[in-house]
C-alpha cells in the first residue's frame, strides 16, 4: 500500500498496471472450466475373409483373406472423412470420455501427434444394456477405491465408404475407481482394461466379408483439460 503522500507517478502506475494483470488472470481463471478426461487405446486385430468371385457358370467361388487392424481402420476413416491422411503417420485409435466423473460413455477417437479427431459417427463400441452380464465386485480396504471383474457381450461397428463392419462376442472388462494423483476423484469402478472375442460380417471395397478377431482396451490415462 502506497501513502502519505510519497507515491510517485512511477509507482502508481506500476500499481495500475499490476491491477490490471491481476484483475485480468482472475477473471480469465473464473471463466474457465475444468474437465477430467479419461482415455484407452485400443487394438483391433481382425482377419477378413472377402468374396472375391461367384462364378455360377463353373461352380468356382473365390475367398481371400487380409489382416484388417488399427492402421486400416484410420485408413478407411481418414478418406472419408476427408482427413490429411499425411499428418496421420502414427495416430492411434483410441477410446475416450469426456467429464468421466459424470460421464462414462466411451467414443473413438484418432489421436494424432497435433489433434483429437471425434469418430464416433463412424466408429462405435456398444454394450447392449439387454446383453447378459455377470460381475465381480471388490471394493478394496478401508473402502476408498473398487475393483470390479465384468463379463458380457460387446459390439463393435464400423461404417465408410471403402469398408464397413459389425462384430461381436464375449468381452471382459478389468475396472477399478478413477484415481488422480493419491486422490480418488470417482469411487465407481471405470473400464480400465477389456478384452473381446468378435465375429461378424461387413464388406471391404463393396464386396462381402466375414471377420472375426479380437479387440482390446489398455493403458487407461486421466488427463485434465481447460477450455475457456
Amino acid at each position: 500500500m502506497i501513502s502519505e503522500g510519497f507515491a510517485t507517478m512511477k509507482e502508481l502506475w506500476k500499481a495500475a498496471v499490476f491491477g490490471l494483470v491481476t484483475f485480468a488472470a482472475w477473471h480469465q481463471s473464473a471463466a474457465q472450466t475444468v474437465h477430467t478426461n479419461a482415455s484407452l487405446s485400443t487394438t483391433f486385430d481382425l482377419t477378413a475373409y472377402v468374396q472375391e468371385s461367384k462364378d455360377t457358370n463353373t461352380g468356382i467361388f473365390t475367398v481371400s483373406s487380409r489382416k484388417f487392424t488399427n492402421a486400416d481402420i484410420i485408413q478407411t476413416l481418414a478418406v472419408d472423412l476427408g482427413l490429411d491422411t499425411n499428418n496421420l503417420s502414427g495416430a492411434a485409435l483410441i477410446l475416450q470420455a469426456h467429464d468421466v466423473t459424470t460421464n462414462y460413455q466411451l467414443n473413438f477417437t484418432i489421436r494424432s501427434e497435433t489433434a483429437l479427431i471425434d469418430v464416433s459417427t463412424n466408429i462405435e463400441a456398444i454394450v447392449s444394456p439387454n446383453s447378459p452380464s455377470v460381475s465381480s465386485v471388490r471394493p478394496a480396504p478401508y473402502g476408498r477405491t473398487t475393483n470390479s471383474t465384468d463379463m458380457t457381450i460387446m459390439e463393435f461397428s464400423m461404417v465408410t465408404t471403402n469398408a464397413s463392419f459389425d462384430v461381436l462376442g464375449p468381452v471382459t472388462f478389468q475396472s477399478s475407481s478413477l484415481v488422480l494423483g493419491r486422490n480418488v476423484i470417482a469411487k465407481k469402478p471405470f473400464t480400465g482394461t477389456f478384452s473381446a472375442t468378435v465375429s461378424g460380417s461387413g464388406k471391404i471395397d463393396g464386396k462381402d466379408a466375414v471377420f472375426k478377431g479380437t479387440v482390446r482396451g489398455f493403458g487407461r490415462k486421466i488427463t485434465i483439460e481447460t477450455t475457456p
